[in-house]
C-alpha cells in the first residue's frame, strides 16, 4: 500500500500499489542435482506375503500361546518354548549358541520353508547310528524324541499361520503339513515298573547311600507326579487328609488327582 497526496495527513487516501518480487530462477537440472540418488531411482517394491517373518519370530510368539482352549499351564508354555529354543534356535538354556555346524532353523523365512527342509531337520534329531548298533530301545527313544519335538514345532508353525497379520499364506503352510509322519507303534515310551520293581529300585538306592534320590523316587511312585515342576510345585494345601487324596497341578487341559498311598 502507498499513501498519496498529503502523505498520511488529513484528506489523504490510500491507493493500492502492486509490489512485484523477483524470485530466483531454479533450473530443472539444478533441482535434480539437489535430490538424493535414492529418491530419483525409487520404485514401489512388491510385497511378498510371509517375507520377513522367520521361524524364530514364530518361536518367540509361541512362548505365550495359551493352548487351543486357553488354559495351557505356564510351565507347559515354558517347556514347549525351551524345546524349540534348544532344537530350533540352537540355544543353550542360558541363551548362548549351541556348538556345532548345524544352521539354526530359526533363521529361515516362512516364505523359504519347504517340506524337504523340515523333514531333513526333524530326521536330524534321530540317532541312526543306534539302529546300526542294533540298540533298538535307544533308537526308538531317539525317534520318539524327534516326534515329540516335531509336534511342538508343527503346532508353533500352525499358530503363526493362523495369525493373519503375519502374512503367512496357505501355500507356505503346505511346507510343514506335507511332512510325512514318523509313525506311532515304534515311538511309544510305555515303560511301566511293577510294584516289586519299584520297591527294589528304591531299596537299592538307599542301600547305595543315595537317600535323597530314594525319597524322590518314592514320592514319584506314591503320587504319580511327573518329574520336574509338577512335584516340586505341591504344597501342604494340596493334600486332603480326610479324603486321603493329593491334588496335582493341571496338566494343560486335563486336571489329574490320585489317591494318596497309605
Amino acid at each position: 500500500m502507498a499513501c498519496t497526496e498529503n502523505p498520511c495527513g488529513a484528506g489523504s487516501h490510500w491507493v493500492p500499489q502492486t509490489i512485484t518480487r523477483v524470485l530466483p530462477t531454479v533450473s530443472t537440472s539444478s533441482l535434480t542435482n539437489r535430490l538424493s540418488p535414492q529418491a530419483l531411482v525409487w520404485e514401489p517394491q512388491e510385497i511378498v506375503p510371509g517375507r520377513g517373518f522367520t521361524v524364530a519370530d514364530a518361536v518367540r510368539a509361541y512362548r505365550d500361546f495359551d493352548g487351543k482352549r486357553g488354559d495351557k499351564q505356564e510351565r507347559n508354555k515354558e517347556a514347549g518354548y525351551n524345546t524349540l529354543r534348544f532344537h530350533v534356535l540352537r540355544q543353550n538354556p542360558n541363551g548362548t549358541p549351541r556348538k556345532g555346524d548345524a544352521k539354526p532353523l530359526g533363521d529361515v523365512l516362512f516364505a523359504d520353508l519347504t517340506s524337504e527342509m523340515l523333514k531333513e531337520w526333524r530326521d536330524s534329531l534321530i540317532d541312526f547310528d543306534l539302529a546300526k548298533k542294533a540298540d533298538q530301545r535307544k533308537y526308538n527313544a531317539s525317534r520318539s524324541t524327534a516326534k515329540r519335538t516335531w509336534a511342538v514345532l508343527h503346532s508353533c508353525l500352525e499358530q503363526a499361520y493362523l495369525r493373519k497379520s503375519n502374512g503367512i499364506t496357505r501355500d507356505h503352510a503346505e511346507a510343514w503339513r506335507k511332512v510325512p509322519a514318523l509313525g506311532v507303534d515304534e515311538n511309544k515310551r510305555d515303560v511301566v515298573f511293577t510294584l516289586e520293581e519299584t520297591l527294589r529300585y528304591i531299596d537299592a538306592a538307599r542301600a547305595n547311600g543315595d537317600h535323597a534320590e530314594a525319597d524322590l523316587f518314592e514320592a514319584y511312585a506314591s503320587t504319580g507326579a511327573r518329574a520336574g515342576g509338577e512335584l516340586v510345585s505341591l504344597s501342604v494345601g494340596d493334600f486332603d487328609a480326610g479324603e486321603r487324596s493329593l491334588s496335582l497341578p493341571e496338566r494343560s487341559e486335563i486336571r489329574a488327582a490320585r489317591p494318596a498311598l497309605a
